[in-house]
C-alpha cells in the first residue's frame, strides 16, 4: 500500500495516529481530564457555554481570574480537529487564573461535519467576540492571547497569519499580543495520506476528508506566514513521534525565518498527549514561559 516520504502506510499512520499508541489516552487520560475540569468549574466562578455566535458550537467558557492584571487568553483545544470539547481541558486554565489571566475555551465545528478550511473562520468569530468583550470578561483588548494544544496550535498558528484589518477595519493588526501554539501540526500533506484524513480503520465515522494536495497546502501554515510581529513561543515534547518533531522543528525553522520574535521549548520525557498535563501545571517550566511571555 501507497504511503508518505520514507514511510510505509502503515508506519504514516504510526506516526500520525497517536491514540494507536496511546490505549490509556481514551481509557484513563480523558477520564481523569474530565473530571478535573469538572472539580475546576465547580470552584472557578466562571460562565459556561456563553454563544459567541450563532452556530451550535459556537460556545465559550469564561474563567475568571484570581486576581486581574487585565490578560484576557483565548484557548483553543486539541482533537485532529475532529474530537473534543472545550469542557474536557477546563482545568488547564487554573494556573493562568492563578497568575491574574482570565481565560476563554472555545469550541468550534469538527470533520467531518466541516472541512477544515471552515474552521480557522469561526475561530476568528470567537476571537473577535472575546476581544470585543475583553473588559466584561475581566481582561483588556491590549493584553490579548492565544495558546492552543494539537489541532489547537494549528488554529492559533493561524490567527497569527490573519490580517485584523483587512478582515475588519475596527481592529488592530497585532490584536493579538502573544501566542503559544504547543504540540502543533502544520503541515497536511502527509496527513492527508493517512486514515486521519480518510476515516478507516481506528479512525472509520470520522476523517478530515481532504482531497487534494491543493486543499492540502490551503490549510497548512507551510505557505502562511504570520501577518504581525507578535511574539510566539512554541513548545513539543521530545517523547513526541518523528514526524510531530519534524513538522515543530520545521515550523520553527519557519518562523525563525521571519520578523516574528518565535522561541522554543522542547520538553523532555513527554510525548503529544502529556503536554496537555504539562499546560495545566502551574509548576511546570513551560507554564512558567507561557507567563512570561504574556507577562512581557
Amino acid at each position: 500500500m501507497p504511503g508518505y516520504g520514507p514511510y510505509t502506510e502503515d508506519e504514516l499512520n504510526l506516526q500520525y495516529s497517536l491514540r494507536n499508541v496511546r490505549p490509556d489516552y481514551e481509557t484513563t487520560m480523558i477520564p481523569q481530564w474530565q473530571r478535573r475540569s469538572a472539580e475546576y468549574r465547580d470552584k472557578a466562578g466562571g460562565r459556561y457555554d456563553i454563544a459567541y455566535g450563532d452556530g451550535e458550537r459556537d460556545l465559550a467558557d469564561f474563567f475568571p481570574a484570581k486576581h486581574s492584571n487585565g490578560g484576557l487568553i483565548l484557548y483553543i483545544h486539541g482533537g485532529y480537529w475532529q474530537r473534543g470539547d472545550k469542557s474536557v481541558y477546563s482545568f488547564v486554565a487554573e494556573p493562568y487564573n492563578e497568575a491574574g489571566f482570565a481565560v476563554v475555551a472555545i469550541n468550534y465545528m469538527l470533520c467531518p461535519h466541516v472541512r477544515v478550511g471552515d474552521i480557522p473562520p469561526q475561530c476568528r468569530r470567537a476571537l473577535t467576540w472575546a476581544w470585543d468583550h475583553a473588559e466584561e470578561l475581566g481582561g483588556s483588548a491590549d493584553r490579548f492571547y492565544v495558546m492552543g494544544h494539537s489541532a489547537g496550535a494549528h488554529l492559533s498558528a493561524w490567527m497569527m497569519t490573519t490580517d485584523w484589518p483587512s478582515h475588519d477595519p475596527r481592529y488592530p493588526r497585532e490584536m493579538i499580543r502573544a501566542a503559544a501554539p504547543v504540540s502543533g501540526l502544520y503541515d497536511f500533506e502527509p496527513i492527508r495520506h493517512t486514515s486521519e484524513n480518510r476515516g478507516t480503520g481506528t479512525n472509520a465515522g470520522f476523517g478530515l476528508n481532504i482531497e487534494s494536495a491543493e486543499e492540502a497546502r490551503a490549510v497548512s501554515l507551510v505557505e502562511h506566514p504570520p501577518a504581525t510581529e507578535a511574539p510566539q513561543l512554541m513548545a513539543w515534547g521530545l517523547e513526541e513521534s518523528d514526524e510531530f518533531i519534524r513538522q515543530n522543528e520545521e515550523h520553527y525553522a519557519r518562523l525563525c525565518a521571519t520578523s516574528t520574535p518565535v522561541s522554543a521549548l522542547r520538553v523532555p520525557d513527554k510525548d503529544h498527549f502529556d503536554l496537555v498535563d504539562v499546560m495545566g501545571d502551574g509548576k511546570s517550566e513551560l507554564v512558567s514561559e507561557i507567563l512570561a511571555l504574556f507577562s512581557e
